[in-house]
């Protein structure tokens, strides 16, 4: 027996859903097509593989647990810790230029 679900979808999700009805086969159907890749999701995270992207807001909050800071940095990509770093540089600027108000 197949059960119902009702999902709202911001304007953001519509663009993906609309290049998921791209590529699905034509044989499937689109919530079959949202199991699937639900599955390889909770798959890929079961396997703890962590990307900058994997976070929705790109990164972790920057209060999170540092043990999750360390998990991620450990494992990203190349260029994502590239990213990270440069963006962690603009930060040490901002954070040097207040202290020098403060002084």
């Amino acid at each position: 027996m197949s059960g119902i679900r009702c999902i709202s979808v911001t304007p953001e999700a519509e663009k993906i859903f609309e290049e998921l009805k791209k590529v699905k086969p034509a044989d499937t159907s689109f919530s079959f097509m949202l199991a699937l890749i639900s599955k390889e999701f909770i798959e890929q995270r079961g396997k703890k593989i962590r990307k900058l992207t994997d976070f929705g807001t790109e990164i972790p909050d920057f209060f999170s647990d540092f043990d999750l800071w360390k998990e991620l940095i450990d494992e990203m990509s190349d260029d994502d810790f590239k990213k990270l770093q440069k963006r962690f540089t603009q930060i040490g600027i901002l954070l040097n230029k207040r202290v020098q108000r403060c002084l």
